[in-house]
């Protein structure tokens, strides 16, 4: 359940990044700057299927009960969601919908992690699903998005 980094799997994605067609004058930029400020790490990326990531949230991004406030959670999500889409697709994306259910709560400064993979893809759409682990293997929350393949 929690992935290993697998160097060699990371350079595919690293080159898969740099294949991406991003029609001129669009600025794009993978990763995000939110995946680097949330601390976002890539682990594992199987070649247009699966991707993984390792996040470990500050206390900066705290609810009012101490722990990940949800829209951090959500961008934790979509940080993920949106390179697998994109180095999937090798075009840029958009995303359409994301709906996340929330199963317990994610302490600050503990590291968690999402795994991702494409569930179907089409010319101009892909729908993913996510689900984010504690370092216990325990589920912490579900999460599936559409996006847009821009043209």
């Amino acid at each position: 359940m929690i992935p290993a980094k697998n160097e060699t799997n990371l350079e595919l994605l690293e080159k898969a990044f740099h294949s991406v067609k991003v029609p001129e004058g669009m600025q794009y930029q993978l990763p995000p700057n939110t995946f680097r400020m949330l601390k976002g790490e890539f682990l594992d990326y199987k070649v247009r299927k699966e991707l993984s990531t390792k996040f470990y949230i500050s206390k900066n991004f705290s609810n009012p009960q101490g722990t990940v406030q949800g829209g951090i959670i959500a961008a934790c999500f979509d940080d993920t969601f949106g390179p697998l889409g994109v180095v999937n697709s090798r075009k840029p994306i958009l995303t359409i919908d994301m709906n996340i259910q929330y199963i317990r709560s994610i302490p600050l400064e503990e590291e968690f992690y999402i795994l991702t993979e494409v569930i179907s893809a089409s010319r101009s759409t892909l729908f993913l699903e996510a689900k984010a682990y504690n370092t216990r293997g325990k589920l912490l929350a579900k999460a599936s998005s559409n996006q847009l393949i821009l043209q």
